[in-house]
């Protein structure tokens, strides 16, 4: 009980800045247009710079030694989407269901939370939660995106799928992380300094965009199984698979990161989706909601027992 309170308490910040958002939304100071403008800043400049940055300080033989964590990462969410999306299909269930399933299930809020979640507990893991995040959005907008085409417009959209991935902000960080990083490039003092920054109001910035959304009425008679379901897939189901794939394996040792990440309540980029592919917005709303109010219990008992 004393290390799941000491847990709680090392990552608490990250909590009250979600408070402090809520607040700001309950004063009403604030509203839905500060949660667009602070999220288009999160993914669009807040989060790529930090993972170019973390990046650009990678060891490289912390790839040669840790890569397959990776490998696993992305195997093991890929299996994941596609159970989730042919069990849901097979129960006959209406698509817009199975699509919201499918893409919420997997899809947790692996950088709004997850980063300062991770960095609060293992401030050394830059470099592994960075590639951990861009794997999550990869697959959000490859396989994740191929479903929502498919069922939207029967048919899968290739070109327009590469398109999203390669101007995905996410990726190109990435990848210009490691030519930088491969080249051995660096940037002028000046831009470093900017670059820094930025990284360091990115986390405070969104996580009280979270706090903000948040406060919002839920309308759960009829989507009330379909929040509960999500909400223990992703706090609760997801952790397990992970916890018992990584012990299974014999690498739980270095998959401590991934398991914390799988254990994220769900992010906002599904509720985003939403507006255009056939998703069911008011279920996303209200599970994000329940699941990130039940993260602050869940996550601190989650990292206890790593």
């Amino acid at each position: 009980m004393r290390g799941i309170l000491n847990i709680a308490i090392l990552i608490s910040p990250v909590f009250l800045l979600i408070a402090i958002g809520s607040l700001l939304r309950i004063f009403k100071v604030a509203d839905d247009r500060w949660v667009s403008s602070f999220n288009t800043f999160g993914i669009t400049i807040g989060f790529p710079i930090i993972i170019f940055n973390n990046i650009m300080e990678i060891d490289r033989e912390f790839l040669k030694r840790d890569l397959e964590v990776f490998y696993f990462n992305l195997i093991l969410l890929t299996l994941i989407i596609i159970f989730v999306y042919f069990v849901t299909r097979k129960f006959g269930i209406n698509i817009k269901t199975v699509n919201t399933f499918s893409i919420s299930s997997f899809f947790g809020n692996v950088a709004y939370i997850g980063y300062p979640v991770v960095m609060y507990v293992y401030p050394w893991a830059k470099a592994e939660v960075s590639i951990l995040i861009t794997i999550y959005v990869l697959l959000l907008f490859t396989i994740g995106l191929g479903i929502l085409e498919v069922s939207q417009n029967k048919k899968m959209d290739f070109i327009g799928i590469v398109f999203s991935v390669m101007k995905n902000p996410f990726i190109i960080a990435i990848l210009s992380g490691f030519i930088f990083r491969y080249l051995n490039l660096d940037l002028p003092h000046s831009i470093r300094e900017v670059l820094r920054l930025i990284s360091e109001a990115t986390s405070p910035i969104v996580l009280i965009a979270v706090g903000i959304f948040i406060i919002r009425k839920l309308r759960l008679n009829r989507i009330l199984t379909g929040v509960i379901a999500l909400t223990f897939i992703k706090l609760v189901v997801l952790p397990v698979i992970f916890f018992i794939f990584g012990d299974a394996v014999g690498i739980l040792p270095i998959f401590r990161i991934s398991i914390i990440e799988a254990a994220m309540p769900l992010g906002i980029t599904p509720f985003a989706l939403a507006e255009r592919y056939r998703l069911d917005k008011e279920m996303i709303g209200s599970a994000i909601v329940l699941s990130t109010i039940l993260s602050t219990f869940t996550l601190p008992f989650v990292i206890s027992k790593l």
